[in-house]
């Protein structure tokens, strides 16, 4: 007769179940404690970031020439110049205060974007400036990008990588990263919606004192409209931004019965930009 051994029962080392099951646990419970402790870290990191005096940043990375870097930018003087006369004229008249020394580059790229970088650097699209053609829709989209700064969302998103790539570096296994990567990701989410909702309510207040109304702020966001026809299907908590349907009903719910004029601007052609 084949000895068969039975498992022993009463051992309380030896478990009960299949040992696959066992090891899908341990998975689950150590990812689960990695995002608890990356979400941590994230908040803890950006409440303390916050803390750095925003003159002290601006000292810092008054000379940061990422854009160099990173980025084709344009040459197109004259057009660089304008803008930047309009950014200093919209700080003048709505008083906004902020210690960056703020400096409008264009982007050599096609895709119509924005963007605030530390060091107090907006960048603009040449893309966005062939499709802007309005100085309501420039000033709101400038003033948006205000609103980053002043909610110092860059550093905060600067904070927010530096822990995700900490914590994907010691998940271990490739498997156990990219889940890590995709749930944190998506924690995360949430938080640049938020971001973006703020620089939008700022481009609202700055829009208003500048121009006396909300008459073509809205153009920002039909522009980037017809650029997310593939994203339209997709819920807006999958998306890094709210849909811009979404937010030029809230740019429309804000606006106060002034009808304030709409004032052509007419960028050089992409071509003329980034030649």
């Amino acid at each position: 007769m084949k000895y068969v051994p039975k498992p022993d029962l009463d051992n309380p080392n030896v478990s009960k179940s299949h040992p696959l099951i066992d090891l899908a646990f341990l998975l689950g419970g150590v990812t689960a404690l990695a995002l608890i402790a990356l979400f941590a870290f994230q908040k803890f990191g950006e409440r303390l970031v916050v803390l750095l005096p925003a003159e002290k940043e601006a000292a810092w990375l008054k000379n940061l020439s990422v854009e160099k870097e990173f980025f084709k930018v344009s040459s197109h003087w004259r057009t660089e110049r304008e803008l930047n006369e309009l950014l200093n004229d919209l700080i003048k008249k709505t008083q906004f205060v902020s210690p960056y020394n703020f400096n409008v580059k264009i982007v050599c790229d096609e895709t119509p974007n924005a963007f605030a970088i530390p060091g107090g650097k907006i960048m603009v699209t040449s893309g966005l400036l062939e499709r802007l053609k309005t100085k309501n829709g420039l000033v709101f989209t400038l003033s948006h990008e205000l609103g980053h700064f002043k909610g110092r969302h860059h550093l905060k998103k600067i904070i927010r990588s530096v822990g995700m790539s900490f914590f994907t570096s010691l998940a271990g296994f490739e498997s156990q990263s990219q889940a890590l990567t995709l749930v944190s990701g998506l924690l995360n989410l949430s938080f640049d919606r938020e971001q973006e909702l703020a620089a939008d309510l700022l481009a609202i207040e700055l829009s208003k004192k500048y121009f006396g109304g909300l008459n073509g702020a809205s153009e920002l966001f039909e522009v980037l409209s017809k650029e997310e026809s593939l994203s339209s299907s997709i819920p807006s908590w999958f998306l890094t931004h709210p849909h811009s349907e979404e937010r030029i009903k809230v740019i429309r719910e804000n606006s106060n019965e002034n009808q304030n004029e709409i004032e052509k601007y007419q960028a050089p052609g992409n071509k003329s930009l980034c030649l």
